[in-house]
Formats: structure tokens, sequence, C-alpha cells
């Protein structure tokens, strides 16, 4: 009884009726479906709504950004509650923002865990979804991926989705860099970064890639680092 009590309530948390979803749904798999309670395992700390989960290896440029700013930590994704267990948000290159079983997300790789501070009063039990899991599963959900690395274009890179959605609780999470300090234009991160520039918004009077590089190298982005030296999250695993 309560296992239904506790699926019914996160269903009306995120706006969808318990009785019309399915496993593509925003509830998420049923228990008793074989991943869902390699996932609880995997969960080896006591996770909540909106906890961040850093990882290496999933998007080339997030790999190539980590290089750059000398950094532990790639790619980031917001946790979500479902009747299936923690489901991980993220930015993929491809399809953009989406979404999949935290098990299959950390996949017996190194990851670390990090917890926003200042927003307990929503995460009170794990089925409540809080400002940050909504955010990234509702409003950004199915967002495309931003290659032009610029804030609230209505598109997302990986790291910018955390930050995003823990704007959208109230917190800050550490200052954006700018390009020009991360990365040369013939630097491969530079290089990855200009491999559309007659695409980019800055760039449409632009001659050619050398004067793209000159208005885009004083963007500010937000890394996976910059969010780290945040002094708004503490370290919940490992």
């Amino acid at each position: 009884m309560r296992r239904t009590i506790l699926a019914s309530s996160a269903a009306l948390v995120l706006g969808v009726p318990a009785w019309t979803q399915d496993d593509d749904s925003l509830a998420g798999p049923e228990l008793s479906q074989p991943y869902s309670s390699a996932s609880l395992e995997e969960a080896a700390w006591d996770w909540k709504p909106g906890d961040l989960v850093f990882r290496n290896d999933l998007n080339r440029f997030d790999d190539l950004l980590r290089e750059a700013e000398g950094g532990q930590w790639a790619s980031v994704a917001v946790l979500r509650p479902s009747s299936g267990g923690p489901v991980a948000i993220f930015v993929d290159e491809q399809i953009g923002v989406t979404e999949t079983p935290l098990d299959a997300f950390i996949d017996g790789g190194p990851y670390a865990v990090f917890r926003v501070r200042g927003i307990e009063e929503h995460r009170s039990e794990e089925y409540h979804a809080g400002p940050m899991a909504l955010f990234a599963g509702i409003t950004a959900l199915e967002v495309p991926y931003d290659h032009e690395m610029m804030y609230e274009n209505q598109k997302f890179y990986n790291a910018e989705l955390a930050f995003a959605s823990a704007l959208n609780a109230g917190v800050i999470l550490g200052s954006p860099k700018p390009l020009r300090d991360l990365t040369t234009h013939d630097a491969p991160l530079g290089q990855a970064l200009l491999e559309r520039w007659r695409e980019h918004s800055f760039c449409i009077e632009a001659m050619d890639e050398l004067m793209c590089w000159e208005w885009v190298r004083n963007l500010s982005v937000v890394t996976a680092r910059s969010m780290l030296a945040s002094d708004a999250l503490e370290q919940v695993y490992p």
C-alpha cells in the first residue's frame, strides 16, 4: 500500500496521473522490473531529488572542457524521483536533454555525487521532486543541445542544465568562466567550439573562423569545475 501511495504522490508532483503512466513516462519503471533494484543498489548514498551526479566519458565536448580546465569531472546529471527509483536527467550532444535510470547513467564507471545546500525544505521525502528535478524533468526535457554555449537561448549544454536547475531553486552554483580563460582558437576545445561557427548567433557577420573566435572567446560558460568550486555544494558520495 505504501508503494502505491508514494507512486501516486510522485505522479501528482510531476503533473501526470499515476494511472496513465507506463515505463516511458515520468513515473519510470516499476520496482519489480530487473534494473530498478539494481538502480537502488547502485545508489550507495541516501539519494535525494536534485542530487548532481558527475561522471566522465559521456560527451566529447564535456571531456574537452574538463581537460582544458584541469577538472576531475566532465558531465553531470540531475536526479529525479520515479516509482522505479532515481532517474538521471542529462544533456546528450546528439539528442539534447534526456533521461535514463541512474544505474544506466553511472554504468559501473567512476562517479561522484554532490547535493545542493539550502533546498532541504523541498526534499522532505524522496518522492517529492523539488524545484531542481521539476525544472530538469519537465521544463528542460527534450530541449535541444546548445552547441553555441550561450545562456538562456532555449537550449542547454551539459553543465548549464544543472546550473539552471539550481537557479530555479534560488541557488547560484559558482561563477561561469570566460572561454578566453579556458582555451585558444587552435586548441582542441577552441576547434570544437568553432566546428559550426557559421551557425553561431555571434558570428552571423563574421568573415571567417578567426573573426568568429574573437567574438565567441568573450562568452562565459558554466563548467563542472566552476560548479564544484561553489560553496553551495556538498559531496555525499563517495
